[in-house]
């Protein structure tokens, strides 16, 4: 009887450590597909592939724009609200406002910077497994 609490509970929290994993970083992706139909952002991708499978094995999108402080209240805020999903958190403010911000999760990670002339960069750097979820994400419609 206590071999199946103990069984049931570590299925319970393994399951409970995947659903989290598969969800941490949502309003960072949401964020990341609200930019890719706007005006005046600037959005730069690498995709470095497999030479055998030819599959991509890492996904980087660098997002930029000047001048959208709505913008960037809104990535911060996704920063935020996905910081507590992270498995590091890296933050640098300077005059009480934030400069740089970066999320890691797992192997992905997510930043944001902002050069001294007011110049945002929002970074997306997934593995192959979080590239194929982030790929579903960007391209339902």
């Amino acid at each position: 009887m206590k071999t199946n609490r103990l069984f049931i509970t570590a299925a319970i929290i393994i399951a409970g450590s995947f659903f989290v994993n598969i969800s941490a970083q949502d309003a960072l992706k949401a964020i990341a597909k609200k930019c890719e139909t706007m005006e005046n952002v600037d959005i730069s991708v690498v995709r470095n592939r497999n030479k055998e499978t030819k599959k991509v094995d890492q996904y980087i999108m660098s997002i930029t724009f000047e001048k959208n402080e709505s913008l960037k209240k809104e990535i911060i805020a996704a920063f935020d609200k996905d910081r507590v999903n992270a498995d590091q958190e890296i933050e640098d403010r300077k005059d009480g406002r934030v400069r740089n911000m970066m999320l890691r999760f797992g192997s992905s990670h997510y930043s944001i910077s902002e050069n001294p002339n007011g110049r945002i960069t929002f970074s997306v750097n997934e593995d192959k497994e979080e590239y194929e979820k982030m790929q579903e994400i960007l391209w339902k419609k």
